[in-house]
């Protein structure tokens, strides 16, 4: 992602950072500053600056219906020096030009295709399109769509068009005490702009900010995010209308999980390789005879190590897209698989040999160094001796890479389940989440709660600013005297909702009463908040006090009990509750009503009221489910590669049982004589196995405790190590050795004695 832009190693995100009594960052900068940097600064490298958007469309055209599309929200307001930024976009139809002239749009080829059908891009040109239902604005471009981007922003507006629209007071007044994540500033260095000049801009803008930001408690200042980082940052996001956010603890568990199962596959050739050496004794001595050196025989079993592994390659190609759907979940649409791409063939180039090279190095340079003498004489012992310490190491090493996956995977499985199953101290009863509009006024949003109320499927309704459990959030500095009668700074989550908004989400006061209808200067604050303010042992003491920001004063009328309104990596942080009332709507049905006949029957009523909107709706189970989006696909992913690398690995195990009991025929038919049993023989045969897997457990454990228990540190509320973990990925691999091996050698141990002697 993102490596295809110009001069993508010399581009930069510039963004906020903030300290003192509000800690944190935002990847927008303050609106302020934008003009600052593009018009009072001179620095060698190229700026651009944009804003993201989201607005409702609707598509009017003569002698059509009108079609309304819904919000769109891969929307910027930019310059047309966008274009020379970006630099990947192929022009089908106008120019970059257009984006100096006001109330025009440059849209891709799939927008376009979208909103007009599938008209060439010539006929695009000219169109009109409704943001809004009040901003007009025309067609002025075309251009093709991005892939391995960020920046696939759909429609790019004119900047000068916030003058002619509802924009225009939101970028009337430019802030510097304030950031929004849509105000986007983008740095390209020259290839002459030295780390020191980097540095020196820097030290001017955060100068600038410092000097203008009011509250001297805490402070903003200005970083340079690489564009590199961009795909990645899980902190920062990437824009407000992206969608995936790559995570690079994800990215690389799979590619070290990619590697064991290699690595498993590897061993599995080299022990099979080493172990029928013997075999190729006579094979050997002859080409030896025949004048091959050393090096000769080295490049012939490497090449045939090659040639297998490409082979295996050439089979999982056409099996790649079936695997794939089976985790596009966790793909990217915008990404496939493409085998005649490039980068890609590549990889697959240098796979095959590398794989083919470490598989195959060790059995080429045992099967070349063998005796002459030994060879042409088929003397076996010396192989089976000499090999013999290589497979157990190899097999151990095999079962401990198992035993890490299993005991990874569990952990993983079990943190998973407890985040989503712990008590977040909210209802547990499942809640309809839906918005109305915005923009329109606040009489259409009553109509549309009236309808709602009298549907017979509705339990409860409640609206809100803010739900209890979000993705977002709102966080401001509030003052207050805490018990000592001292000031005391403390930073602080909002959130808001009307007045049935405790009762609807079970939230229980524990003092005081909650706010007030329309009454917007009373708040409730949580537990966390009081021990913050040291009012813990008192929390009665605590009503009345007044609380106030840069911009307002409040007063606390009431406590509740803390519940887990982030995701259970963030311990529990001082949260405040207020009045107003929003266009969120939340509701809960009645047990017995058909989920999907009442969620209709809501969505009926909305498009009566609001019949040019959009309706989006969620439930409350989708938000704690994003919550822990990227632990849930390790968790899946841990699981499936567990399974693969056992089957791997009892493959190996099976293909070395076999080839030892039949090494161990003639010797099994003698014990069978002098009077041994089955079971006898049995547990003579597994226990060097079983005990080279004892082994690996004594590797495996220690080494999985020490991933499990860093891997845990990220959550603040996470589940203990159990001894059982282990204990039980123990006795499943002695059990899973004991199956495999049990099968071949009682195979072996019931073969007639008469047999067996005879065998050579």
């Amino acid at each position: 992602f993102n490596t295809n832009h110009p001069d993508a190693d010399r581009t930069f995100r510039m963004y906020s950072k903030f300290s003192g009594s509000i800690e944190g960052a935002n990847r927008g900068v303050p609106s302020a500053l934008v003009p600052f940097v593009l018009n009072e600064i001179t620095v060698d490298a190229d700026l651009v600056a944009f804003t993201n958007l989201s607005a409702e469309v609707t598509i009017s055209e003569p002698n059509s219906d009108i079609k309304r599309l819904g919000r769109q929200r891969k929307m910027i307001l930019a310059s047309s020096n966008y274009f020379d930024f970006v630099g990947q976009h192929t022009w089908l139809a106008g120019s970059k030009e257009v984006l100096d002239q006001p109330l025009k749009v440059v849209l891709t080829k799939s927008q376009s295709d979208k909103y007009f059908g599938e008209i060439s891009a010539l006929e695009a040109l000219g169109k009109t399109i409704s943001y809004n239902d009040s901003l007009q604005v025309t067609v002025g471009g075309i251009v093709d769509d991005l892939t391995h981007s960020d920046f696939r922003f759909t429609d790019i507006l004119s900047a000068s068009t916030k003058d002619f629209s509802w924009l225009k007071p939101r970028f009337e007044k430019k802030y510097w005490g304030g950031v929004n994540s849509g105000t986007q500033l983008f740095m390209r260095a020259s290839p002459n702009f030295e780390r020191s000049q980097q540095e020196n801009l820097l030290a001017l803008i955060n100068e600038k900010v410092a000097g203008e930001v009011t509250d001297k408690n805490w402070e903003i200042s200005i970083a340079l995010q690489p564009l590199s980082d961009l795909h990645f940052n899980h902190d920062l996001g990437i824009f407000d209308s992206s969608e995936y956010v790559a995570q690079k603890d994800i990215l690389h568990t799979v590619l070290l999980v990619a590697i064991a199962i290699l690595g498993i596959a590897c061993i599995n050739f080299i022990n099979l390789m080493t172990a029928f050496a013997a075999n190729r004794s006579l094979e050997i001595g002859v080409r030896k005879v025949m004048g091959s050196s050393r090096t000769q025989l080295i490049f012939q079993f490497l090449s045939e190590s090659c040639v297998v592994t490409a082979l295996a390659v050439v089979t999982a190609i056409p099996l790649v897209k079936l695997i794939l759907g089976a985790f596009d979940l966790y793909i990217p649409g915008s990404v496939t698989f493409n085998i005649f791409d490039v980068a890609t063939l590549g990889i697959l180039v240098l796979t095959t040999f590398l794989v083919g090279i470490t598989a195959g190095l060790y059995p080429s340079f045992i099967l070349s160094s063998i005796n002459l003498s030994r060879a042409l004489k088929k003397q076996r012992t010396f192989f089976f001796k000499s090999n013999d310490g290589l497979r157990k190491v190899l097999t151990s090493a095999q079962f401990t890479l198992a035993q890490i996956l299993i005991i990874g995977s569990s952990v993983a499985y079990l943190q998973v389940n407890y985040m989503l199953d712990k008590d977040t101290g909210l209802t547990k009863d499942p809640i309809f989440y839906f918005y109305t509009s915005f923009y329109d006024h606040k009489d259409q949003q009553q109509v549309f709660i009236n309808k709602v109320k009298e549907l017979p499927e509705i339990l409860d309704l409640a609206t809100f600013d803010n739900p209890p459990l979000q993705r977002g959030y709102n966080r401001s500095e509030f003052k207050g005297n805490n018990a000592f009668g001292e000031t005391q700074e403390l930073q602080c989550y909002i959130k808001y909702g009307d007045e049935s908004y405790l009762d609807f989400f079970k939230i229980d006061l524990i003092e005081g009463k909650s706010f007030l209808p329309q009454n917007d200067a009373q708040v409730v604050v949580n537990e966390t908040f009081a021990k913050k303010m040291a009012y813990s042992e008192d929390l009665k003491s605590m009503l009345g006090l007044s609380i106030r920001t840069s911009y307002d004063t409040f007063q606390v009328v009431g406590i509740f009990k803390d519940f887990h309104f982030q995701s259970l990596h963030s311990e529990i942080n001082p949260l405040l509750i207020g009045y107003r009332a929003g266009n969120g709507v939340a509701v809960k049905f009645h047990h017995n009503s058909d989920l999907q006949i009442a969620c209709n029957k809501v969505e009926l009523a909305f498009h009566e009221v609001y019949p040019n909107r959009e309706f989006n709706s969620f439930y409350s189970e989708d938000i704690q489910d994003e919550f822990y989006e990227g632990e849930k696909r390790i968790a899946d992913l841990s699981i499936f590669a567990t399974v693969v690398s056992i089957l791997l690995s009892c493959l190996g195990l099976f293909g070395l049982a076999s080839y030892t009991t039949i090494r161990r025929t003639k010797e099994i038919g003698i014990r069978k004589v002098m009077g041994a049993t089955v079971s006898n023989i049995v547990k003579l045969l597994s226990s060097q196995f079983l005990r080279l897997v004892l082994s690996s457990c004594l590797i495996a454990i220690p080494a999985a405790y020490y991933i499990a228990h860093n891997w845990l540190d990220d959550f603040s509320y996470r589940i203990s190590l159990s001894p059982w973990i282990f204990i039980l990925s123990a006795v499943l691999t002695v059990f899973l050795t004991g199956v495999t091996v049990s099968y071949q050698s009682i195979r072996t141990a019931r073969i007639n004695p008469a047999h067996s002697l005879k065998y050579e």
